[in-house]
């Protein structure tokens, strides 16, 4: 193996190489989509209406700053299969939360939004007719189906525009709504700070997220599901085999054998026929 040398760059080479770097500036926060019910309960609660269709209009242009997505690996430690020297293997695939911020218009329509969405998934108590103002009010979770969405990119993107990355977040929702300073002196833009979580993400997807119509999956659930389908399907399978194949025919009855006392055949002529027997003596005739 040969050791690696040390490169002399031409100006031009210097160039092409340091003359193509990507700029912090250039990106694009898409929300294409929010919760159906989560869409519900900022109508219903706020007063927003085509709350959707503001995030997706507007939403990502209010965007001030975001991060791109990081990826690590939990590892494993090894020490017994080499003596002295451990091995690390892979284990899980993580991701950290994503810290946006966001421009706040005059109607605070993205803050409430954003407040909104986390009011709906502490907001399973309103099932149980709790108001809020009430002092044995309290907090349950929704369901996670219900206030996720697979919707939300990042797309970094060059100046040219031929060069991009769109980075899909499957199952993303704002986890924190951080503190908006406000105070006397110099005017400032409003913002506001906003993390969002998710299961994971999926870099240039090909197509778009296909949710499971079955809900969450569940192994043993699956499981057993098609054991049963299965054994459905083989019955069904069986009973039409029976219905198509016609019933067997009863096999007939021997016949019983003549008594040899009082039957008896004749030999075989010579042309190959049976002559004629006789009853009473068991023995061929002349």
């Amino acid at each position: 193996m040969s050791r690696p040398y040390i490169k002399r760059l031409t100006r031009s080479a210097s160039r092409d190489v340091f003359g193509n770097l990507s700029l912090t500036n250039q990106y694009q926060v898409t929300f294409n989509s929010l919760p159906p019910k989560v869409i519900d309960h900022l109508k219903d609660k706020y007063g927003i209406y085509r709350a959707d269709a503001y995030m997706a209009r507007n939403g990502g242009l209010l965007c001030s700053g975001a991060t791109l997505p990081d990826t690590a690996l939990t590892t494993e430690t090894v020490k017994n299969d080499f003596i002295g020297i451990p091995q690390e293997f892979a284990q899980v695939r993580t991701s950290t939360a994503l810290e946006f911020s966001f421009y706040v218009d005059i109607d605070y329509t993205n803050l409430r939004i954003f407040e909104g969405w986390i009011d709906y998934i502490s907001s399973g108590s309103q099932r149980d007719n709790i108001d809020e103002l009430a002092e044995n009010y309290y907090r349950r979770m929704r369901y996670p189906d219900d206030y996720k969405t697979s919707t939300m990119y990042i797309t970094k993107f060059e100046r040219s525009g031929n060069q991009r990355l769109d980075y899909l977040f499957v199952n993303a929702f704002p986890k924190a709504v951080f503190q908006v300073p406000v105070s006397y002196g110099n005017a400032e833009l409003l913002q506001v700070s906003v993390q969002f979580v998710f299961d994971r993400y999926v870099l240039n997807p090909k197509g778009r997220i296909v949710p499971n119509p079955a809900g969450n999956f569940d192994p043993l659930r699956e499981t057993a599901e098609q054991n049963q389908r299965s054994i459905d399907i083989s019955n069904t399978d069986r009973s039409t085999q029976d219905q198509q194949q016609p019933a067997p025919e009863p096999a007939p009855a021997p016949e019983p054998a003549p008594p040899t006392e009082q039957l008896a055949n004749t030999g075989s002529g010579r042309d190959g026929t049976f002559g004629e027997g006789t009853y009473g003596s068991g023995r061929p005739s002349g």
